[in-house]
């Protein structure tokens, strides 16, 4: 029988049946892309192939051109008076360099170029906007489980493994994420899910949190970007790019000092970077102004040391009824909900069969899961063959 976390996905997948989602949160639209990206493996494979034996034919005419202008220049009249010699000399010079000119002129290029042409008219490709989308769904995860920066960066996110146990007449749960605050059968933290970012690539969700107006995770992400670009051989920014990204949004959080050092960081490498040199200006007048007590206390918030890093910090705990509804419902997805015993003791598990003969001969496991309002949580009612034939019906819409 299927597991209850798979029967709750199928209904998930049923209730959404009709819903148009963005290529990012659509599993069967990502996999269109992963198509996508094996077709463009294949034409950037039999391009290179098709370059490597172009090349391979001016270096074999070049080899040649050479060795024959190597014996030509040891004795030049010798050689020219040799009246085959003058001939292959003007052959060379002639139709054999027309024929190395139209290797040297990129005909396969432009054979390719009007395929990925083609290629954006009849596959998938995401647009900016599910870029952006993609980015700021991470950057809630990360925000809704409290993960770490560079955690991320290295691919690893919390998760914990469930299991159940079956005595007797009851059946018994160890643990369900949302409901329960019992400790986890066993917890699997830093496990490595997927790849490695780069500092490219923590470039770009900083650069993404930028454009929304997200100060507080470009600094999070360029940061990041800056610490791995410093051990990386093979780059793909630019550091003084990282340097203006992170500057500006460093001061936009409030941290002057530390925007000022950024940024003199930044005219280091490029001394005449118009924009760094007017916000350094900026800055140290805003400096000035603080000083005099002209500024300080405006936004709230007091500038901090130039050196204080920036990470995802724990909140106070407050009550629950005095939480906001986004508060709460991250709290929900982490499991820091707790609910008290005197609720959890009068829940139970049960067999039952709701009065139905057939199922007297093989009852439904039932879990309650809260009473005010009523929650039940009914596990192993499908196969994995019917769980199956529903996702198949359910993909293509």
């Amino acid at each position: 029988m299927a597991t209850s976390s798979r029967v709750i996905l199928t209904c998930l997948l049923l209730m959404v049946s009709r819903v148009n989602s963005e290529v990012y949160t659509a599993l069967v639209e990502m996999e269109e892309l992963l198509e996508t990206e094996a077709v463009l493996m294949r034409t950037l494979e039999d391009y290179i192939t098709a370059q490597e034996d172009r090349l391979n034919q001016l270096r074999r005419q070049a080899g040649e051109y050479a060795k024959e202008h190597e014996e030509a220049s040891q004795d030049v009249q010798a050689y020219l008076s040799n009246p085959i010699n003058a001939y292959l000399l003007v052959k060379r010079l002639t139709t054999d360099w027309k024929q190395v000119e139209s290797f040297m002129v990129d005909d396969i290029t432009q054979g390719f170029a009007e395929n990925l042409t083609r290629y954006h008219q009849i596959l998938k490709f995401p647009s900016d906007e599910d870029l952006n989308g993609a980015a700021v769904a991470l950057m809630r995860l990360q925000d809704t489980y409290k993960l770490d920066t560079s955690s991320v960066a290295r691919g690893e996110l919390n998760g914990i493994q469930y299991s159940t146990e079956l005595t007797g007449d009851e059946w018994h749960p160890v643990q369900h994420r949302a409901y329960r605050s019992v400790q986890p059968v066993q917890e699997l933290n830093g496990i490595q899910y997927s790849t490695e970012l780069t500092a490219g690539d923590c470039f770009e969700l900083g650069r993404q949190s930028y454009n929304n107006g997200d100060f507080y995770h470009t600094v999070l992400w360029m940061t990041e970007a800056l610490g791995r670009y410093q051990d990386e051989s093979n780059k793909t920014t630019t550091k003084s790019d990282i340097l203006e990204y992170l500057a500006f949004s460093t001061y936009m959080q409030g941290n002057v000092h530390r925007a000022l050092k950024l940024t003199d960081e930044l005219l280091e490498i490029l001394p005449n970077h118009e924009r760094a040199v007017g916000n350094k200006v900026y800055y140290l007048q805003d400096l000035e102004k603080r000083k005099k007590g002209q500024k300080r206390g405006e936004d709230g918030a007091d500038d901090t040391p130039a050196d204080e890093p920036y990470t995802v910090t724990e909140k106070r705990p407050q009550p629950l009824t005095d939480l906001p509804e986004r508060d709460l419902y991250e709290m929900l997805c982490r499991g820091d909900v707790t609910v008290p015993d005197s609720v959890l003791s009068q829940l139970k598990c049960s067999y039952v069969d709701g009065g139905v003969p057939f199922l007297k001969l093989a009852r439904v496991k039932m879990e309650e899961a809260f009473h005010k309002p009523r929650i039940v949580i009914y596990h192993d009612v499908i196969y994995d063959s019917e769980i199956a034939t529903i996702k198949r019906l359910a993909q293509p819409r």
